[in-house]
């Protein structure tokens, strides 16, 4: 269910608890979700499987990167709550966003409808 840095510590995690603590770690690797609605926790998860399969169509690496072109690109389609949804989907994901673009996204390239 994680992604990027957010994976990586859990495997370390992981790997320092063992088969002693893993039900711990467990707990852990579904926190971001299992702390949401359950509506909230399935239209995140889905909204990453749909990111997921778009990274892999166009053969992008799984980073922040794809994910500011994944956005723009689903921006000219859909409105601005939807967008929302797949940037609050990301952040649970992964260890949060950077805020070097959020600002300076042009607004005529998001569907305001």
């Amino acid at each position: 269910m994680s992604e990027g840095a957010k994976r990586q510590y859990v495997k370390d995690l992981e790997a320092q608890a063992g088969k002693q603590l893993k039900h711990l770690v467990d707990v852990l690797k579904v926190a971001p979700y299992e702390s949401k609605a359950t509506s909230t926790a399935r239209a995140y998860r889905a909204e990453n499987v749909k990111r997921n399969v778009w990274t892999e169509k166009m053969q992008l690496p799984k980073n922040e990167s794809t994910f500011l072109l994944y956005l723009m690109e689903r921006g000219t389609k859909i409105g601005s709550s939807a967008l929302s949804k797949i940037s609050a989907a990301y952040q649970a994901a992964n260890d949060g966003i950077s805020k070097i673009f959020v600002r300076e996204i042009p607004v005529g390239s998001v569907k305001t409808t």
